[in-house]
This record gives C-alpha cells, sequence and structure tokens, in this order.
C-alpha cells in the first residue's frame, strides 16, 4: 500500500482526520442499529438497505473532504458569492417547489435523491462573512453592512421553515462579528433586532402564521420545555421523543448495554438521525459519549489552532466559522438528547443519518483541511526574505463582483 499517496490524497491536519474517521466508525455502528425499525415499518425488515445507503452517503462526505481539502484556499474566496447565491437560490426554490417532510418544506428532490439547500447555504454564508471580514480589517465597520444583509437574507428564509437552523445561522454570524472586530453596539443593535422580529411575529400569530407554519411548533416545543402543561399534539410528539431519549441516556449507564442491543430505538421515531446522541449513550455508554464529545473539541482545538497560525485574514476567519458553527450545531444536538435543550431538528454532523447533512458537512471540513494544507509546516526552517508579494486571497477577490446588499 502506498502510504505517500494516501497522505497526499488527504490534505491537511491528522488530528482532525483522525476525528473524522472516529465519528464515521461510530456513525456506521449506531445508525446500523438504530434504524431497523424504519426498515421494518418501510422495506419489510431490509436493515442492510439502509445501512449500504448511509454508508455510502458518509463515504460520500469523507470523499468530499478529501476533495476539498486538495483545494487552494483562495478559490473559496473568488466564489463566496457565487456559493451564497447557489444557497439562497436553492432555499427558494425547496420553499416554492420542495416536497413536504415531517411538517416542513426543507427538501428539493431530484428523483430518488433529497436535497436541503440550508445545509449548504449555511457554510457558504459563513465563508461570505470571512471574505468581507478579511478584507476590511483595518475598519471592520465597513464589512457590517454585507455581514449583517447575507446573514439577514439567509437566516431569514431559513427561518421559514426551520427556526432552529435560522438561530444556528444567526448565533455563528454574530460571533463571526465579534470576531472580526466589529463594534459590540452594532452587534447588540442587530441581536435586538432579531430579537424584536421574533417577538412580532409571535405577537402576530394569527396573521403571521400562514407564512411562517412553524411558529406554532416552536412556541410548543418552549413551552413543552419550561414545563406548560397545556400542549398542542405536535409538542406532546415531541414530548413523547423528549422522553425516550431520557431513558435510553439513563438505562445506558457508564458502559452501555452493548452495540446492536439498544431496547429504546424501537420507540424513538428519530432514532437514526436527531436522537443519535442518545442511542450512543444508550449502546456505548458514558465513555461512547464522551468520546463523541472529543471529537468535536479535536475539530474546533485543532481549527483555533491552525487558524493561530493563518497569515491572511480571510482564512483566518473561514476556517473559525466553519468550526464554530458544527461544533454549534453538535452542541445543540446533544442537548437535546440529553433533556438540556427543546426538541429542534439539528442533526449531529458525520453522525446522524443523512445524505445532504453528511456531504455538506464533508464539504466544509475539506475546506478546514485545506486551509491547514496551505500553511507551511511548523518545524521548517524559515527561506530567507524575498520582497513581499500581493495576498493571493486579494488577488483572487477581483475575479467575482461583490453582492451588495
Amino acid at each position: 500500500m502506498n502510504f505517500a499517496r494516501i497522505q497526499n490524497l488527504f490534505k491537511g491536519d491528522r488530528y482532525i482526520w483522525g476525528a473524522i474517521i472516529f465519528l464515521t466508525v461510530i456513525s456506521s455502528l449506531t445508525v446500523y442499529s438504530s434504524v431497523s425499525v424504519l426498515a421494518y415499518q418501510q422495506r419489510g425488515g431490509d436493515v442492510a438497505f439502509y445501512l449500504f445507503k448511509h454508508l455510502l452517503l458518509l463515504l460520500s462526505g469523507v470523499g468530499m473532504a478529501a476533495l476539498v481539502s486538495n483545494l487552494k484556499p483562495q478559490r473559496f474566496s473568488s466564489f463566496s458569492t457565487i456559493m451564497l447565491l447557489l444557497g439562497v437560490g436553492g432555499i427558494v426554490a425547496a420553499l416554492l417547489l420542495g416536497e413536504a417532510r415531517n411538517g416542513s418544506s426543507r427538501w428539493l428532490y431530484l428523483g430518488s435523491i433529497s436535497i436541503q439547500p440550508s445545509e449548504f447555504a449555511k457554510i457558504a454564508l459563513m465563508i461570505y462573512i470571512a471574505k468581507h471580514l478579511g478584507l476590511n480589517v483595518a475598519d471592520p465597520k465597513r464589512a457590517f453592512p454585507h455581514v449583517v444583509g447575507a446573514t439577514f437574507l439567509v437566516a431569514g428564509l431559513i427561518m421559514v421553515e426551520n427556526g432552529s437552523t435560522a438561530a444556528l445561522v444567526g448565533a455563528a454570524a454574530l460571533c463571526m462579528m465579534f470576531i472580526g472586530g466589529i463594534p459590540l453596539r452594532r452587534i447588540a443593535l442587530v441581536g435586538l433586532c432579531v430579537v424584536g422580529i421574533v417577538a412580532l411575529l409571535f405577537l402576530l400569530e394569527p396573521y403571521t402564521g400562514k407564512y411562517f407554519g412553524r411558529l406554532s411548533t416552536w412556541r410548543g416545543r418552549v413551552e413543552r420545555f419550561i414545563g406548560d402543561d397545556e400542549i398542542s399534539a405536535t409538542t406532546r410528539a415531541d414530548n413523547y421523543q423528549a422522553d425516550q431519549a431520557k431513558k435510553a441516556v439513563a438505562t445506558g449507564g457508564l458502559l452501555g448495554k452493548g452495540l446492536g442491543k439498544s431496547y429504546i430505538k424501537n420507540f424513538l421515531p428519530m432514532a437514526s438521525s436527531d436522537f443519535i446522541y442518545a442511542i450512543v449513550l444508550e449502546e456505548i455508554g458514558m465513555w461512547g459519549g464522551i468520546i463523541v464529545i472529543g471529537c468535536y473539541i479535536v475539530i474546533l482545538g485543532r481549527s483555533i489552532k491552525i487558524a493561530q497560525r493563518c497569515e491572511h485574514p480571510f482564512r483566518l476567519y473561514t476556517i473559525l466559522g466553519i468550526a464554530l458553527l458544527l461544533t454549534m450545531q453538535a452542541l445543540i444536538n446533544m442537548g437535546v438528547s440529553v433533556g438540556l435543550l427543546p426538541v429542534t431538528g439539528q442533526t449531529l454532523p458525520m453522525v446522524s443519518m443523512g445524505g445532504t447533512s453528511n456531504i455538506i458537512t464533508g464539504f466544509a471540513l475539506g475546506v478546514i483541511q485545506s486551509i491547514a494544507a496551505s500553511l507551511p509546516k511548523p518545524n521548517v526552517v524559515a527561506a530567507p526574505v524575498q520582497p513581499a508579494e500581493p495576498d493571493p486571497d486579494e488577488e483572487e477577490y477581483e475575479e467575482v463582483e461583490s453582492i451588495t446588499f
């Protein structure tokens, strides 16, 4: 086996690759176990069908990460505007033409293939924000209109059918603004505007409900979480799932019941996706849950370390934005599974069963690895000082005209 060729294909930080491999293995084992009920309901017990489908998509995500890790980082800045427009267009198409699944129209169907455009849009937004923060390091206030305009556009469209993802995108964007040096008073003003808009939507729910059909679902989930007894049928279903997930966590103990021996999976509707972490804790126990958390800590920690070595602001902001977004999504999923947060529809990156989410997560991790691979080796002796060359990112920015809001 030619290890040099393999190493050349999987470029970037080896610790992040290690975390990806661990998550992939855990995903394969737990999804194989948790998908059995779905297999009996829809395909007469053909568990192998779902396993092979999941493995194909999961490995496609890893392959996407390897492919993207071989690209030059400046490519992402060059096409950030195009990627953002593709993501926004996809969301609009899903709202107008998509088929409803689990009460919301988030998916576009191309034959037997389903695509969730919001997954791509949120990564594209992080790259777009990083580009404008990088272009305006000397005066971050100049990036403010671009950052806020793009964030409100993407989060606003996503919010129509997926409140938790919109909140995730908004929170990550606010973190990016803070890291990028935008004044705190402006960030606070954006936060107050968002709170005001959401409050107004709820106050005017009898009139806005037909445009934001998920408002009642959001309200019900929050009411259920704070212990309100008067809950709707939808909220009772969420309540049931959350209670079953808590049982899975409680019965798993320290060492778990063993792989494939989950009992709660028979009663948990979203066992292979939204509540996969509960199955991990039931079958592998607390130590398995700690390993999963550790993988995301490795990805975030190594990303921060890589960012500290970046000389180009765009690359620094890109790697921090993507790492924060993936880590926050993982924390939300795990928080829901153990009862610390209201029920949401967030998947566990590279673990939950899913198509678009795994491939786009692979793309996001590939961007991180591409930036890591572009850095000089830390133990290489510095070459003689040469005349300064133009920032390659700055050159690429001129190729595509920026979008202005």
